[in-house]
């Protein structure tokens, strides 16, 4: 049910009638919708999804389409008062989102107990969000004054600034920033009538990218005839660019990594011609087609049966949730693409997830080879504003009936949802962390059922949440036992640690065993690549003064600074607050006796070069990804077999198909178990289980080493051993112990504050609102449970002091009745004690932390 505002969103005007009235979702923190007048211009326009400006209040806004009530008189339903305001216009004449996925966009908003308009805000590209501007403007009575000479000097710079702008308002922040004006001389000229306040809205900008194109002005022969000598690398980029011309800089640079002199050298001699251009709808992610995935690949037994599932599941038209939990290097991925091919030919459309944005260009390479470029889209947030609108509408229209991508294309406007893919769904980045902490891999399953649409949730790991709903029936589970073509898992070896006593830790390879390095040079030997897990990122995990005692820790959050070396500077990474390096102790002024402590992946790199200089290294974490498509060109250069060693965080564990990978390496198994969470058992087999198998995947076989502290942990033996089932049944005997999911439903109520005191006094409040709640909604015993407050595990994030108010629940629905007689009213039950203090409701949280 909708709800109204009255003060914010009523005007006196005539009764309503059929066919005048849209619901219309808001963006701000309040619950529900917000209905609103369709003026006589837009009754033939309006529809369900269209982005409209709305007065709210003061502001105008960017509002969002939910219904076009044309079945019944609204005069005769409680919540809608009968006068209204209207809608003021369309921003964009394209309906964003089909009708048929505003079930679930209602169903987001009561499950995580969040804004409705947020939900869709959230949904939608930023491009079609607009921001709400205080803004001034100078009257006649303004004008007028400013011949009188008894103005004051001070109205007279103010009136004189408006009168003589281009532009015929100017903003408040303007105003005061630039010009230096107060607000009391503002509220004074608005008194005398000689300026008027009012809202505008503005949109945010869609930047148009351009990129710089490079063709020969001569052709080749000609071009190399310039110069006295020949010059190899410089031939060879003029007969690329005359063979492939007009091309980018970023091809080049890609092609040419060393050729930035030589392109110097052609332009000089002002033998290219340079023109920018804009990029062209559609080519949103460059990607390297896949030539093995354009044809149908020929399936082994359980693909065909596993396909048969979910194409006679199709041909049903009705809802059906499918676990296909195969072995990795099983041929999951062909499976999914045989399924969008009989998708497709049905005439309907396809989302397929993954988990992180390093692994769109890989999955986006097989079905653009598959299917054609225009028939796939892709939405993630490494495109660019004007990109990701592009994407958008051409799914919205239709063009492109196939959607890849991370966890926001959930979301994508698809019309004839036949199918949707959840890829690596054990993994926690389908979670998102911030605002609206809904989970993709949920989300997906649910909207196939609002839809009537098959869903497929693929691991070779998959979550203990969805092997129970298997369990249970609620998913049909298929399996892939085998990996494809005959080729068998890799042999997986265990390195204990505590046999190998290390003497000098700072020296160069000492967190390489002497069974990795061998395994590492014996690899190298016979022309194999080899990938290392380090999942710690920077040069030394903390600095620390060998004189005092005293290590970095960041100023603002509970937690050590790394030290990056190529910055040369100490990082948070949580908040990233970077400083430089100093060369004395802040703490004791001590002079050079600052100690580099721990390893992370980007001295691991280093060390690997000083002990094999021959060997070509690459690393793959946060720090060499930040730049568009870094996650691109980083996997294309291993896959092309230009890089002999890839190093890196979790990153590289994910799903990836390296056929020459013939060692994996995991350095620090154990480095997640004794993580505060009842999930790092499970997350530590996982990511041994997924890294080993990148190992193997194409014709020799491949070999792995697990470094551990702690090899008798259930985690890593049952990992080394494939030991799926063995690992299920007894995490499962745990958590049925602990009363943790899924054998019980999780809820995290986190308050902040900056100030410690009434933070921790919200957070009591906090837990106060919920046992009221509970006791007034609970029957019987067991159902609900609630832990806290207790001070986060990092108890201090960018300056935040944070507490936790844990709930169990027996079933969703016992939790989904606490929230509904919580929130809003929560929120403010922490917000009135002060000290900046907020909360956060995280239903189904994959950390504790």
């Amino acid at each position: 049910m909708s709800g109204v505002l009255r003060a914010k969103n009523s005007e006196p005007g005539a009764p309503l009638t059929v066919e005048s009235v849209a619901e219309v979702a808001v963006p701000v923190a309040a619950p529900g919708s917000f209905h609103y007048r369709i003026p006589e211009s837009l009754h033939e326009r309006l529809t369900v999804g269209h982005a409209v400006t709305v007065p709210f209040g003061r502001r105008r806004l960017t509002g969002y389409v939910l219904d076009v009530d044309l079945a019944r008189d609204l005069g005769d339903v409680d919540d809608v008062p009968r006068d209204l305001k209207s809608i003021v216009g369309v921003d964009i004449e394209q309906p964003l989102f089909p009708p048929e996925i505003v079930p679930l966009f209602r169903w987001i908003a009561e499950y995580y107990a969040h804004p409705l308009g947020e939900v869709v805000r959230t949904a939608l590209p930023g491009s079609t969000r607009s921001a709400s501007r205080e803004v001034v403007g100078l009257l006649p009575v303004g004008l007028d004054a400013l011949g009188s000479a008894e103005l004051p000097d001070d109205l007279r710079a103010l009136l004189l600034r408006l009168a003589e702008s281009s532009s015929p308002t100017l903003t408040v922040t303007s105003l005061r920033r630039r010009d230096g004006i107060s607000g009391t001389l503002l509220q004074r000229a608005v008194r005398e009538g000689y300026v008027e306040k009012s809202q505008a809205q503005s949109r945010v900008a869609v930047k148009v990218r351009t990129e710089t194109m490079f063709s020969l002005a001569v052709d080749a022969r000609s071009a190399r005839q310039v110069f006295p000598r020949p010059g190899p690398v410089r031939d060879r980029l003029i007969d690329y660019i005359g063979r492939f011309g007009p091309v980018s800089r970023g091809d080049l640079k890609e092609a040419f990594p060393t050729a930035s002199a030589s392109l110097r050298q052609l332009q000089v001699k002002d033998l290219l011609q340079v023109e920018e251009r804009e990029v062209v709808p559609g080519a949103a992610e460059r990607v390297v087609l896949e030539p093995s995935a354009a044809t149908p690949h020929a399936l082994m037994e359980a693909q065909e049966q596993a396909l048969d599932a979910i194409v006679t599941a199709l041909d049903e038209g009705a809802y059906r949730a499918f676990l296909l939990h195969g072995v990795t290097g099983s041929g999951k991925t062909e499976v999914y693409l045989q399924a969008a091919d009989a998708v497709l030919s049905r005439g309907q459309s396809a989302v397929l997830l993954v988990p992180e944005i390093g692994l769109t260009p890989q999955f986006l390479g097989r079905f653009r080879a598959r299917f054609g470029e225009r028939e796939v889209a892709v939405l993630h947030s490494g495109l660019t504003e004007r990109e990701r609108f592009d994407e958008w509408l051409r799914i919205a229209v239709g063009e492109a009936r196939l959607v890849v991508g991370p966890r926001s294309a959930v979301f994508a406007p698809v019309r004839d949802l036949g199918l949707v893919v959840v890829d690596e769904e054990h993994d926690g980045s389908y979670k998102q962390d911030s605002s609206l902490r809904y989970n993709a891999r949920d989300v997906a399953v649910v909207r196939a059922m609002r839809e009537k649409a098959v869903v497929v949730l693929g691991s070779a790991t998959p979550s203990l949440e969805t092997l129970h709903n298997a369990e249970l029936g609620r998913y049909v589970k298929l399996s892939l036992p085998e990996r494809v073509v005959g080729r068998s898992m890799p042999e997986i070896e265990l390195v204990d640690l505590r046999q190998y006593p290390v003497a000098d830790p700072d020296e160069a390879g000492a967190c390489l065993s002497p069974p990795m390095r061998d395994a590492l040079t014996e690899n190298l030997a016979v022309g194999g690549q080899a990938i290392l897990l380090l999942n710690r990122r920077g040069f030394a995990t903390t600095v620390l003064c060998t004189s005092c005692g005293q290590h970095f820790r960041c100023s603002e959050c509970d937690l050590s600074m790394t030290y990056h070396g190529r910055r040369h500077q100490v990082l948070c990474h949580l908040c990233g607050q970077a400083i430089p390096l100093p060369e004395d102790c802040p703490a004791c002024s001590g002079y050079q006796t600052l100690s580099l402590v721990g390893r992370g992946t980007e001295r691991l790199e280093e060390e690997l070069v000083a002990l094999w200089p021959q060997v070509r290294v690459d690393r793959m974490d946060t720090d060499t990804t930040r730049s568009r498509a870094s996650h691109r060109r980083i996997l294309d250069r291993f896959r092309r077999g230009e890089v002999d060693v890839l190093v890196g965080t979790q990153m590289v564990a994910k799903g990836h198909d390296f056929p020459g990978v013939t060692l994996v390496g995991v350095l620090h198994a154990d480095s997640a178990l004794h993580m505060p969470d009842f999930r790092a058992s499970e997350r530590t087999f996982q990511l041994v289980s997924q890294v080993a198998g990148r190992a193997g995947r194409g014709e020799r076989p491949g070999r792995v080493l697990v470094q551990t502290w702690h090899p008798g942990h259930h985690a890593i033996r049952l990992a080394l051993d494939h030991d799926f089932d063995g690992f299920v049944e007894r995490e499962m005997r745990l958590r049925r112990g602990l009363w943790y999911p899924p054998h019980a439903r999780l809820c995290m109520f986190r308050v902040s504050a900056v100030n410690e005191r009434k933070g921790a006094a919200a957070a009591r409040a906090c837990r106060e609102r919920v046992e009221e709640a509970a006791r007034a909604l609970v029957t019987g015993p067991g159902q609900l449970r609630i832990l806290g407050p207790s001070p986060a595990p990092i108890y201090r994030i960018k300056g935040r002091f944070r507490w936790q108010v844990s709930v169990k629940a027996h079933d969703h629905a016992t939790m989904g009745r606490l929230l509904a007689a919580l929130a809003p009213a929560l929120f403010d039950v922490v917000r009135k004690q002060g000290g900046d203090s907020r909360l956060a409701i995280d239903r189904d949280p994959v950390d504790l932390l």
